[in-house]
């Protein structure tokens, strides 16, 4: 029988040879960190979930990505000899970052992980714009858009430091936090800028090109719009899971632009992840994109084919459904949902978000596209 020691390193080993976003990487550096644990080599279980939290993060499982980092956090507390605090800092940024997207963390635990990370960047002399960076977003969330501002300012005039995202980042987060609080023909202007200078980084301008969609619809600007949505999707297949969230933006245009075909295609292949995401914001976002596609469709058909996933009120068979049961659970789903954000968040925010995006089923169709474009 192999000793947990000697199990720990075989399969941190075996995790090396595959990519970041692959969940058997994943699922590889977790059993090796509970056969470190076994060991009772913590010093090895921290050296495994640094790994950890960055491969879960990347490839969309974030509650495993959080309790890793949850256990690497308490483990520096008490053994700060494990490795320095500088290599939990950037993965802190990623665990804010989506921290708003799980309903199950109340606002006051928000705020007081934005405050324990403040501290201990302080204590490194770094992070001061990033933290004003993060507060303006997540208060751009929780909706309180002259928080948001607030901090947006401070950001705007506070130095670069090692914590800082790179420039496609920062530029991308301001749009989309334009178009949050209420502002969105500067996001717009933004995003000609991002995408006239050619800026770009794993993620961007993927996630750029799918928020702006909605925006350029209610601005008439439907051609544009078939642009970004043929250059962004290509983008957005390569991050898989874990931007499933970004598809709204793209169902929303192909919903408005009649073409349902394509966007039965994207919705079939992405359904079973977007129902399987651990962050509540993004199954939303998800299901009301979903839902402006599948009423559009409902104008030329009675029935679906279709296995709807159980999470979102179905049964995961596949069969012929009626779409106005499919249309009725997705609702149900989405506004469920939205309820509980507005709880947590302690204003209708969200449900009006909700409400706006939903408007987009009465839009008609601007830009003529062959049907099985």
């Amino acid at each position: 029988m192999t000793a947990p020691a000697d199990e720990a390193a075989k399969l941190f080993e075996e995790a090396q040879g595959f990519p970041l976003r692959d969940k058997t990487r994943t699922s590889l550096l977790a059993a090796a960190a509970r056969a470190a644990d076994a060991a009772e080599n913590a010093a090895f279980g921290y050296r495994i979930r640094l790994d950890l939290v960055e491969s879960a993060f990347d490839c969309g499982e974030i509650s495993r990505g959080l309790t890793a980092f949850a256990w690497c956090l308490a483990c520096h507390d008490r053994t700060p000899e494990v490795g320095p605090l500088s290599r939990l800092h950037w993965r802190y940024k990623w665990v804010l970052e989506w921290a708003t997207e799980l309903v199950e963390v109340s606002r006051a635990q928000l705020l007081g992980l934005l405050d324990d990370a403040e501290a201990r960047f302080k204590r490194q002399g770094v992070g001061a714009g990033v933290m004003a960076k993060l507060r303006a977003d997540m208060y751009a969330a929780l909706g309180a858009p002259e928080e948001s501002l607030r901090f947006h300012e401070i950001w705007k005039t506070t130095s670069r430091d090692s914590l800082s995202d790179c420039r496609a980042c920062e530029l991308n987060a301001e749009i989309f936090r334009l178009i949050e609080i209420g502002r969105p023909q500067e996001g717009l202007s933004k995003t000609e800028e991002l995408i006239a200078k050619r800026m770009s980084c794993l993620e961007v301008p993927a996630l750029t090109y799918a928020e702006v969609l909605p925006v350029l619809h209610a601005e008439g600007r439907a051609e544009q719009a078939e642009q970004y949505h043929r250059a962004g999707y290509a983008q957005l297949k390569r991050l898989a899971d874990k931007r499933v969230s970004s598809l709204m933006g793209h169902f929303l245009h192909l919903a408005v632009t009649g073409q349902t075909g394509r966007g039965l295609r994207i919705l079939r292949a992405s359904l079973a992840a977007a129902a399987g995401h651990p962050a509540a914001y993004t199954r939303l976002r998800y299901l009301v994109g979903a839902g402006v596609l599948l009423e559009r469709i409902s104008r030329s058909q009675d029935t679906l084919k279709i296995a709807w996933p159980a999470a979102f009120g179905g049964d995961d068979q596949v069969r012929a459904r009626p779409l106005r049961e499919v249309l009725a659970s997705l609702e149900a789903a989405s506004t469920t949902l939205a309820a509980a954000f507005d709880e947590r968040n302690g204003n209708d925010h969200v449900s009006r978000r909700v409400r706006h995006w939903a408007g987009f089923r009465q839009c008609a169709a601007a830009l003529k596209v062959p049907e099985n474009a």
